[in-house]
């Protein structure tokens, strides 16, 4: 393990085409953490470690706000069986990731809108919106494992990092990812009595890319301790700053469906109002 890591050690000043002091310079948060995880390779660091990288993460692909057009694909083993198109708005308001999911497309759910609320120490407040009835419903407790319109995602994968709430393991380094330098793999696990009553998973696991610490592979593992679905996340370029994959794939293996999200359009620069995602807000349309 330590030959690997001394081995990404190098890779990392490697990694882009600028000068050796800048690609020193630009990497050196990596190279932090790779130099850390030499030192701390005992059971007593795993969840410090663990933490350290995902706050880097967060650093590294979480913007204060932002703006996404999706198009979405529902498959059924890898065929086709609907499409439709949506909007993603987020801002970071005073510690809350609050977040704004829209229907576009087709006519049939155009309108139906999804908020979240997500504050670390608290299970994320969620409420939906169906144009149908014009009535806004919350969404809590078991309600929370449900899947979203239709789709491979559940209401509670929309949730946030949580780091005061979660405690996140570190596990090892591994060449063995769709990465140039490798991956960290860290396990997270619910913490809080509430949410671990009501969560539909046993742990989560990331493969954080070493070079742009995006979680280019995340496996959910049921209560029984199976690992039925994986989002995969592809083609991440950094976008003013951050980091952003072009395709995100969710896989069900125990059923054979998938739901695939390829981003068309996105703004990272453009402020986001707090108003743009209230209640009043989910009724627009």
């Amino acid at each position: 393990m330590t030959t690997f890591l001394f081995k990404q050690l190098i890779n990392v000043v490697l990694y882009s085409g600028a000068t050796l002091a800048s690609r020193f310079l630009r990497h050196i948060s990596t190279m932090t953490l790779i130099i850390s995880t030499l030192l701390f390779q005992t059971p007593i660091f795993a969840n410090s470690q663990g933490v350290e990288i995902i706050k880097q993460v967060q650093i590294n692909i979480r913007p204060n706000h932002e703006r996404r057009t999706l198009a979405v694909e529902l498959l059924k083993h890898d065929v086709l069986v609907n499409k439709r198109e949506m909007t993603y708005t987020f801002l970071l308001d005073d510690g809350a990731e609050k977040t704004l999911v829209k229907f576009l497309d087709p006519a049939s759910i155009r309108g139906t809108a999804l908020l979240l609320n997500d504050m670390d120490g608290t299970e994320n407040k969620i409420w939906i919106y169906s144009p149908t009835d014009r009535k806004i419903r919350r969404i809590s407790g078991l309600l929370r494992r449900n899947y979203f319109m239709g789709t491979e995602f559940t209401y509670e994968d929309f949730q946030g990092f949580h780091i005061d709430s979660k405690r996140y393991d570190y596990v090892e380094e591994t060449p063995n990812c769709d990465a140039i330098l490798g991956c960290f793999i860290v396990d997270s696990f619910e913490l809080e009595a509430d949410i671990i009553k009501n969560t539909g998973y046993s742990k989560v696991r990331y493969y954080i890319d070493i070079g742009t610490f995006y979680p280019i592979k995340i496996e959910y593992y049921d209560r029984n301790k199976k690992n039925c679905k994986t989002l995969f996340s592809s083609r991440v370029k950094k976008i003013n700053r951050f980091y952003s994959p072009l395709v995100q794939h969710m896989k069900n293996i125990c059923t054979g469906r998938s739901t695939k999200f390829t981003r068309t359009k996105i703004d990272n620069k453009s402020t986001v109002k707090s108003s743009e995602l209230s209640k009043r807000a989910l009724r627009r349309e």
